[in-house]
């Protein structure tokens, strides 16, 4: 008997320490990364936040096993899903027992779990990037009120030089952004989400219109589940380009992880994400809900009757059944003193407290959650002596100094409004990702009971760009900027403004419209600057807090928040790209939109484009339009009938907000109805800035004289460039390869490196450096590369500058193996009379068959045709 009782306890033992199984229990015969196809094998998850879908012979078919994610990532991409069977990518990833187990990485078309654990504390933070630490937001959808579900974007296999493994890209309640694999409570982990391809979708989240004209946005418990959904949320009426039903009368049914735009499939949905793009969505013009983007700056037309009868409508109607009756007039009265909406701090309390009846609001008179973090809710909390005490502290501080404080140390502000995880409160409020949308949706409630008082009774505009646009005193940019529409650290779109009116002022790029606003942030009496921190008696004066916004940033929320534009071709020509005295650039050039006349009359702006040539991210940079002829250069000649007399556009531009990386330079120009858009060139070769340095960061620009439009590229470098030196020419470094090859744990490479004005005789000191750099962290290892005095062959100019290139040579054998896993681009930098470095390249595509191995580590050669022929190191 004991000894039966001993296999017990062990088998117990075993069972509880054991790894957690694989989700992937598919066989496979070799490599590391598999991409399968994914069938419907008909089964579903049961309806809770902790069971995942099993993976065998009976839902996955494998096509072809690789041993890089690499490679694995770009056959997946070659190869189409089909109606029944999803492609996807079967990889490693850690699990919570710290071991690698089998899961799918990647999928063609997928939706991310969110809903993985057993517990409803697990946050995940929201980063702006797959290896980096910048937290934009956070959200939980580990419980059962909605948010369990995300579209999926890209999977990032993480990055050998820190502690990020692997990332999802994903989409939830408007924010694109990278989550971790793992989360940890109390130094427990937990999965933080699994990739799911549509076809084992069961309950997605949705959208809907129902019998009354409403949009409702149904929200998923679970999405391997069956008919697994946790609530309603009714929006209010629902946008016109939305349809009830389909013509066999059936409900029909929208998908979307933003609120803006819609979509009757999945897949084109997620085609449209991955491709950052709107084409497929149902709506052309963005879908703004009124409650959600409304400025707490707009006073609600309810009274203090209004709110009181609404409660006693829904059998509030003693203090004693809810902390919220009989505060009426302090809600009221909040609004007066601190133009803090009456009704959105109503429905705030509502959505916290449970109506006035949770236990903070009874014990400790706090309506809000204010401080209740998820890990002790009530012990964090804060605690009031009267309920009319945290109304005022939500109003003077949450709201004044906190959320629509545009300059708030803490950097809390993305907008005054609800919003969503993009932009307003909700994005650093609260963790549930639809908070904005269920307030909102206890706003309309209380603003159908009272007839709709409220809705559309207000202008709003919507900054829909990411441009940071500034607010100024006066409709002039002489004057005072008070504060800009952007988060203390992001770029934000989405973000709105209460309009006041319409006013002339300056002229900018043809037009004179400027909208006068409220502003979010408290002004001082001169309003010359933004108040910070406000006390309890510093109130809000709506006759003095206004400012003035350009038109061209704002889009009204009645009017097409989404321009189609048509392409056509334009007449570019760089005539200025210099420093001014604070190393800001100096950027003079014209670009026509060809078909058109470019004239005084015509309302064009001008934008310069930064695309960065590893991470597809873009920045995009506003230029000035010169008007005044004076200013302008010289008369760009026209080609066909039509005038380009103001076409030329000038700039003073700071990059300290572009991260680091290689980027790509366009110049676009729109008009009413037209766009071009052309590649930043040097065409006529004029003199430009090349390297520079500014705040510690390293910038060169850089003529590729490799393609035919011998374009401008921008390289950014947080830890400065490989030589800031200045050079006497515009030509780059010359670095070519005569022989190289990967033996002996080194590489092996003979070649020349020089450039125009070098002096490289046997006299000259000459160094030489060859340098490997990270192509993703930038992080670079350097090694003496040195010089020999006999090289295969004389060097030649087409312009010969009467210099001698004898030590231009060089022959080394380079022991690379300390080099960590990655992709390397190759730099040499030479020192002699003048100092330079570049790529080392290969216009001739030559053969590269070499390749080594040291320890666990496989080293190869590349040829990157689509980065300037340049030579790249992979270690993988």
């Amino acid at each position: 008997m004991r000894k039966l009782k001993l296999l017990i306890l062990i088998f117990l033992m075993f069972s509880f320490i054991m790894p957690t199984k694989a989700d992937v229990e598919y066989k496979f015969e070799s490599g590391n990364f598999h991409v399968v196809y994914i069938k419907d094998n008909k089964v579903s998850t049961s309806c809770d936040n902790v069971s995942t879908i099993k993976y065998d012979s009976s839902n996955i078919e494998l096509i072809k096993s690789f041993d890089s994610y690499d490679e694995a990532l770009k056959f997946m991409n070659d190869t189409s899903s089909t109606e029944d069977k999803i492609v996807a990518i079967v990889g490693e990833r850690k699990n919570t027992s710290d071991n690698y187990v089998y899961k799918i990485i990647n999928s063609d078309y997928a939706l991310v779990d969110l809903n993985t654990t057993n517990t409803t504390m697990t946050t995940s933070l929201v980063y702006t990037g797959d290896v980096n630490n910048q937290v934009y937001t956070y959200i939980n959808g580990h419980g059962a009120f909605g948010g369990v579900d995300a579209a999926f974007i890209d999977y990032s296999n993480g990055d050998e030089k820190s502690d990020i493994k692997s990332r999802v890209n994903m989409k939830i309640s408007g924010v694109t952004g990278w989550i971790n694999s793992l989360l940890y409570l109390n130094k427990k982990a937990y999965n933080g989400y699994e990739i799911i391809p549509i076809n084992l979708v069961r309950s997605p989240s949705y959208y809907y219109v129902s019998d009354e004209g409403n949009l409702i946005h149904r929200l998923s418990k679970k999405i391997t589940a069956n008919n697994c959904y946790s609530t309603y949320i009714n929006l209010g009426p629902a946008p016109s380009s939305l349809s009830k039903k389909d013509n066999a009368g059936n409900m029909m049914k929208y998908y979307s992880y933003d609120g803006n735009y819609f979509y009757k499939s999945l897949e084109d949905m997620l085609s449209d994400y991955k491709n950052n793009s709107v084409d497929k969505s149902v709506n052309v013009i963005p879908y703004y809900n009124y409650y959600m983007y409304s400025p707490a700056r707009i006073d609600s037309n309810a009274t203090a009757d209004d709110i009181k009868a609404f409660l006693e409508s829904r059998g509030y109607n003693s203090n004693d059944k809810s902390k919220l009756y009989g505060e009426e007039l302090t809600f009221i009265d909040a609004q007066q003193k601190y133009s803090t909406n009456a009704l959105m701090m109503l429905s705030t309390a509502i959505n916290e407290s449970g109506w006035g009846t949770s236990y903070l609001a009874k014990n400790k008179k706090n309506l809000f959650g204010h401080n209740a973090v998820d890990s002790d809710v009530y012990n964090s909390a804060n605690g009031y002596n009267t309920v009319a005490d945290g109304i005022y502290r939500h109003a003077y501080y949450y709201i004044n100094t906190l959320y629509s404080e545009t300059k708030d140390a803490s950097g809390l502000y993305n907008g005054s409004h609800l919003g969503n995880k993009n932009s307003g409160i909700n994005v650093k409020y609260a963790a549930d990702p639809y908070w904005g949308e269920k307030i909102a949706a206890v706003y309309r409630s209380i603003d159908a009971y009272i007839d709709y008082k409220d809705l559309n009774s207000h202008t709003i505009g919507i900054k829909t760009s990411s441009y940071a646009a500034p607010i100024y005193s006066e409709p002039n940019k002489k004057s005072t900027i008070l504060y800009t529409l952007k988060s203390k650290i992001y770029e934000v779109t989405n973000m709105p403004v209460y309009i006041l009116g319409k006013v002339s002022g300056e002229e900018i790029d043809g037009n004179n419209v400027w909208y006068k606003i409220q502003t979010d942030a408290l002004l001082n009496e001169d309003r010359t600057d933004v108040i910070q921190n406000s006390k309890v008696d510093t109130y809000y004066n709506r006759e003095n807090n206004y400012g003035y916004v350009h038109s061209s940033y704002i889009t009204l929320m009645d009017e097409n928040v989404k321009k189609i534009y048509t392409r056509k071709d334009g007449l570019f020509g760089l005539h200025n790209l210099s420093l001014d005295e604070n190393n800001n650039v100096v950027l003079t050039g014209y670009l026509a939109i060809s078909g058109m006349d470019n004239t005084k009359n015509k309302n064009i702006t001008y934008d310069l484009i930064l695309k960065d040539e590893i991470n597809n991210i873009t920045y995009e940079k506003k230029l000035d339009r010169i008007l005044d002829d004076d200013k302008i250069p010289y008369q760009v000649p026209s080609i066909d009938k039509y005038s380009n007399e103001y076409s030329w556009f000038n700039g003073v531009l700071d990059f300290s907000d572009v991260e680091e990386g290689n980027y790509s330079l366009y110049v676009r120009a729109r008009s009413s109805e037209f766009e071009a858009i052309e590649v930043l060139s040097n065409m006529l070769s004029i003199d430009i800035a090349t390297k520079f340095n500014k705040d510690n960061r390293g910038y060169q620009f850089r003529t590729n004289y490799y393609l035919k439009t011998i374009p401008v590229e921008l390289f950014i470098r947080n830890n400065g460039l490989i030589s800031d030196k200045l050079t006497p020419t515009k030509d780059n470094m010359i670095n070519q390869y005569e022989n190289i090859s990967l033996e002996d744990n080194s590489l092996i490479i003979s070649g020349s490196s020089f450039n125009v004005g070098g002096d490289y005789s046997t006299t000259t000191e000459v160094k030489r450096n060859i340098i490997f750099e990270n192509i993703k962290t930038f992080e670079r290892k350097e090694f003496d590369l040195g010089y020999i005095d006999n090289g295969t062959y004389q060097i030649t100019l087409i312009v010969p500058d009467k210099l001698d290139k004898t030590r231009a040579w060089f022959n080394n054998k380079i022991d690379i193996s300390s080099l960590e896993k990655g992709t390397y681009a190759i730099y040499i930098k030479t020192e002699s009379n003048i100092e330079d470095y570049g790529e080392l390249n290969d216009i001739f595509l030559r053969e590269l068959d070499t390749t080594m191995n040291i320890d666990d580590k496989k080293y190869s050669l590349k040829i990157n045709k689509e980065q300037r022929f340049r030579l790249e190191l992979i270690v993988e």
